[in-house]
């Protein structure tokens, strides 16, 4: 760009003074006696550069176009559905204290020993788990077993104790006694368990939840705080996204 001009370039305009302006003053005003043109100071002076940034500037801006209603419809609902599962699956397992007690064919146990830890170097099967997590058991016939699956069962006479370990063999009968056994073996354990009978199985391990485990123990525990915590979180999202939601509508209108 061009600099712009200053009075001294022009000698007819060199008395500011006269006018009640300081010398440093850069542009001297045309007196009214003069006829001659006042330069027009205030116009700009463009190069192609700057003439296409402004140009480009001035262009409108690009619209914000809403989401559709259906889409918005559907992400609703499926947050909704979320939120109903996240709280009554929360109740659900924290009120259920019998162990024995399955939803949709599923019950929920909580690792509390590390015979299915994963051993280093790559040794072990898939699907082993630590102790603190939960696992996720599907109810099964015992005749739908397989080696390599990981199994709950009752090891002994007490109903209320569990084992998850990996079925190593299936045996069609126990010495003299003709039937369908298991051998198991923990992942990180050395020797076999001793042989279960088919009817001692309560299903086959599908799901592994790491580290969740003291925190649904918690929830069992404190099911009411825990619940106020929930919702609470719940409904915070709730207004969060309402608030938000609200803000883009009035952008778009």
């Amino acid at each position: 760009m061009n600099p712009a001009p200053r009075y001294t370039d022009f000698p007819q305009y060199t008395y500011p003074m006269q006018y009640g302006y300081p010398p440093q003053y850069p542009y001297a005003p045309q007196p009214a006696e003069w006829n001659e043109p006042e330069p027009n100071w205030d116009a700009p002076d463009y190069d192609w550069d700057t003439f296409a940034i402004d140009a480009l500037a001035a262009l409108p801006a690009k619209p914000d176009i809403p989401a559709p209603k259906a889409f918005r419809i559907v992400t609703n609902i499926l947050f909704y559905a979320l939120v109903l599962a996240i709280v009554g699956g929360s109740a659900l397992f924290a009120l259920s204290k019998d162990p024995q007690k399955s939803y949709f064919g599923y019950r929920l146990y909580t690792v509390k020993t590390p015979s299915m830890t994963p051993q280093a170097g790559g040794g072990s099967p898939p699907g082993g788990f630590r102790a603190g997590d939960a696992i996720v058991v599907k109810l099964v016939s015992p005749e739908t077993i397989q080696v390599g699956d990981i199994v709950t069962y009752i090891p002994g006479k007490d109903p209320n104790v569990y084992l998850t370990h990996r079925v190593v063999k299936i045996l069609d009968h126990l010495h003299e006694d003709k039937g369908l056994f298991f051998v198991t073996r923990g992942d990180a354990n050395d020797a076999d368990d001793p042989p279960i009978r088919g009817n001692a199985v309560v299903g086959v391990k599908v799901l592994n939840i790491p580290g969740t485990g003291a925190v649904l123990q918690f929830i069992r525990d404190n099911f009411i705080l825990s619940l106020v915590v929930i919702i609470s979180s719940i409904g915070f999202v709730i207004l969060l996204r309402m608030y938000l939601g609200t803000g883009v509508r009035k952008r778009t209108v």
